[in-house]
């Protein structure tokens, strides 16, 4: 690494931790001009883009959010950006064009577990269930009893009266959260077979 690099590479360091420590404060304006600089000295670099999208929608401006992260991809595709991407438009409930950046995002790491998770998840809010169902149980390949895809799964077989089947996921999902340590998510999911279970008796 020459002067130069190592110069640029400093700058970067210190405009980011800067940027981070005022999103920290909860000062997204501040935080989002720290961003910007990042940006302007390091235009293919990732992170600042996915930064600078959290500040705006900290703001309430989530089509600020989303414009600069296809600011980022314009300039270098990555995972991460078509995964924050999609994942904005599901949080402002623009689900058919979350599902095609989270089937982007997935062209460009097969592996990711949790994103197949989310896009099954977008694919269940617009009622495709089938397409939901796939991708779910695509994270199930990925990784073995993952809780976030069972309870999903269990939703499902929920929504379409198939009670034993449903009691059956939210059963993996619990255990599955239980190894995981995640006493929050086993408390709504044993509430939610609870409210399963009822419903089946009922």
């Amino acid at each position: 690494m020459n002067e130069q690099q190592k110069s640029e590479r400093e700058t970067i360091e210190h405009l980011m931790n800067k940027g981070l420590e005022h999103l920290r404060r909860d000062e997204c304006r501040q935080a989002f001009a720290y961003f910007r600089m990042t940006i302007a000295v390091a235009p293919t670099f990732d992170v600042p883009y996915i930064f600078a999208s959290r500040a705006l929608g900290s703001l309430g401006d989530e089509q600020g959010a989303i414009e600069v992260l296809k600011e980022g991809l314009s300039r270098k595709e990555t995972f991460d950006l078509r995964d924050v991407l999609a994942t904005v438009y599901a949080a402002c409930e623009q689900d058919d064009k979350a599902v095609v950046e989270f089937q982007r995002a997935l062209e460009l790491n097969p592996e990711s577990f949790l994103t197949a998770t989310s896009l099954g998840a977008a694919y269940m809010r617009l009622r495709k269930m089938d397409e939901a169902r796939a991708s779910l149980n695509r994270a199930l390949e990925i990784r073995e009893e993952f809780s976030g895809a069972l309870a999903q799964l269990a939703v499902i077989a929920k929504m379409n009266r198939d009670y034993d089947t449903a009691m059956q996921y939210f059963q993996r999902a619990i255990v599955s959260a239980q190894k995981d340590n995640k006493p929050e998510l086993v408390a709504h999911l044993e509430s939610l077979m609870e409210q399963t279970r009822q419903a089946h008796r009922g």
